[in-house]
């Protein structure tokens, strides 16, 4: 009987990871990419654009892929919207905390030509979670078709199964 449950028990795992800066325009910041099963509960994210001009970097989508999916499972419409956070401009003056996700930090925050711009931590947490079987892989375009140069850094949290 034991040995069953110890079978379904998953381990708490955290992965840190960052790329700074990150301009590889072929390639998305890899938050998370894990081989085995399991279940990712939450992610936290800080972006710091390397300068002023390189704005829109909230328009990353995130993306997360999971067992053999051909494309991902989840695609996001840019950070602003993965966390909650609406339009850009409010978004980064207006931080905030909520139970699941939340903008509680921004630094350096300016109004650059047309949009505001600074850095930012965001987090989520998947009600439910995201369970997955053979492998997850969860990544994020930093700015639109990974055009912008940023310092992108992340905590996953999840739990898998020993192999």
């Amino acid at each position: 009987m034991e040995q069953r449950l110890v079978d379904k028990v998953g381990y708490f795992g955290a992965k840190y990871n960052k790329s700074w800066p990150i301009s590889d325009r072929n390639n998305d910041y890899v938050l998370l990419d894990y081989q085995g099963a399991g279940a990712v509960i939450g992610q936290v994210m800080t972006i710091e654009p390397v300068h002023h001009q390189a704005r829109s970097w909230w328009e990353g989508d995130l993306r997360i892929s999971i067992d053999d999916d051909k494309k991902p499972r989840f695609n996001g419409t840019g950070h602003e919207d993965e966390y909650m956070g609406g339009w850009s401009d409010f978004w980064l003056e207006n931080p905030y905390s909520q139970p699941l996700f939340g903008l509680p930090k921004t630094a350096d925050v300016r109004f650059y030509t047309t949009h505001n711009n600074g850095s930012a931590t965001v987090y989520r947490f998947w009600p439910g979670k995201i369970p997955f079987k053979k492998q997850i892989r969860i990544s994020s375009e930093h700015g639109i078709q990974n055009s912008v140069t940023a310092n992108y850094s992340s905590l996953v949290y999840y739990y898998f199964l020993p192999q």
